[in-house]
């Protein structure tokens, strides 16, 4: 009988960006999330959450890729200038463009 260190360890594709990901401490998952990694700081936009709400005008900052935290600036709102939402419960964005 073998022991544990004796069994292959598998290298699909899938098996092989799920170790990535998890040795980047990237545990966002989905379209949105992914379009946030990669999205400039200070961008504007418009979110649609999962729920049904809808946010326009705010300010991208920063996505927290081990937590999957998104925070954006609310210029409009003065007492909670700051938004902070999943990234996995944002069904849509679109850029606001001058």
């Amino acid at each position: 009988m073998g022991n544990f260190s004796d069994k292959k360890r598998c290298s699909c594709d899938k098996c092989e960006q799920k170790r990535k990901s998890e040795k980047d401490g990237d545990n966002c998952k989905g379209c949105i999330c992914e379009q946030l990694k990669k999205l400039q700081m200070g961008t504007q936009l418009n979110l649609y959450l999962s729920s049904g709400q809808v946010f326009e005008n705010v300010y991208f900052n920063t996505l927290n890729q081990k937590n999957c935290c998104a925070l954006f600036s609310d210029p409009s709102e003065a007492t909670a200038p700051t938004l902070i939402v999943d990234c996995e419960s944002i069904q849509a964005i679109s850029i606001v463009t001058a």
